[in-house]
């Protein structure tokens, strides 16, 4: 349901002028600490940009320091929510929403382009305590697919 609302407004971008979408962007950023939601507007940022009347490519969208800062909190978030969630990992429920988060958290760092940070969250999974022997190949096959 939220990504919907994402994709409703973010056909309105474009509409917007290059300070009022660098101002919405910018307060975003600033007020959301959900990761999906922050994923979710890059992407729709960048998809929006695909089809962009003004001229500028998505490559060059995603480039602009308001959009970078938007996509560094987006993996700071995910990093943070993995990290929470590692330190109260208890049962088979946690580790599916784990597996579910891990995913979200793939696709955004590899979007995004970051794939040595990814790799050093996949680690920290790895070598954590509690991550159990079993864990980590079931998250990893998990992933994988």
């Amino acid at each position: 349901m939220i990504n919907n609302q994402c994709k409703k407004y973010s056909s309105h971008f474009f509409n917007l002028g290059n300070a009022e979408l660098q101002e919405f962007v910018t307060t975003a950023t600033a007020v959301i600490v959900n990761p999906y939601l922050l994923h979710s507007l890059a992407f729709n940022i960048y998809n929006v940009s695909q089809n962009n009347p003004n001229g500028s490519s998505s490559n060059q969208m995603l480039r602009l320091p308001f959009v970078q800062s938007l996509m560094q909190k987006c993996l700071h978030a995910y990093t943070r929510c993995v990290h929470n969630k590692m330190g109260h990992m208890t049962t088979n429920n946690d580790i599916e929403e784990l597996t579910s988060l891990m995913k979200h958290a793939r696709s955004a760092f590899l979007f995004m382009g970051n794939t040595s940070d990814y790799q050093g969250l996949m680690n920290f999974v790895k070598t954590s305590k509690k991550c159990k022997k079993d864990v980590y190949p079931r998250l990893w096959q998990a992933i994988q697919n």
